[in-house]
Formats: C-alpha cells, structure tokens, sequence
C-alpha cells in the first residue's frame, strides 16, 4: 500500500504524460474492481458508488463515474495516458468523500 499511496501522491502533484499501466493497475486495484472492456479499454468500477447511486438515484453526479458506477481506461502498448491517470485520481478522490460521508 505504500507503492500505491506514494503514486497517488506523485500523480495529485503532477499528473504525467502517461503512466506504465502496471502502476495504474496497482492503484486501480487498491479501490476498485476492473476488467477488461472491448479492445484495449478496461472498465474500473466502484460497488460503494454503485450502493449510493441505487439508493439516492444520483446517476451522474460521481463524474468520471457513469450511472452505473464504471468508468474506462485506455491501455495503449502498455501505458495509460495522463487523461485516464487523471479520472483515476478523481474517482479516489470522490470514493473517498463518499466513504467519509456515509
């Protein structure tokens, strides 16, 4: 956990122009579930977003999370672009404002 937190850390500061996708995927599965989508997209996704957005019906308030609690990451040759490290980072964030809240 401290690999994924001294990423985090290092990707709030600054976000890099891509990021090996072994790193993200660390960071990924320290909050969420994923699996892979349709071609190189993997599709991350979060059970207590979900919980709160069929109890309260708040659908795309969790922005980058969809209605139904996923978002996509494009993994390219390896490597994930500083845009889906970025929703990474946002999700965490709102995953952890959630946690505190309930």
């Amino acid at each position: 956990m401290e690999k994924v937190n001294k990423l985090i850390i290092k990707w709030r500061e600054k976000a890099p122009a891509e990021a090996p996708w072994k790193e993200v995927r660390l960071v990924v599965e320290a909050f969420f579930t994923w699996k892979w989508g349709k071609g190189s997209h993997v599709v991350v996704e979060s059970q207590d977003i979900r919980r709160i957005i069929q109890e309260k019906g708040y659908g795309n308030h969790f922005l980058p999370f969809n209605y139904q609690a996923e978002f996509n990451v494009v993994v390219h040759h390896d490597t994930v672009l500083g845009v889906d490290v970025k929703k990474v980072i946002k999700a965490i964030d709102i995953l952890e404002v959630v946690r505190y809240l309930r």
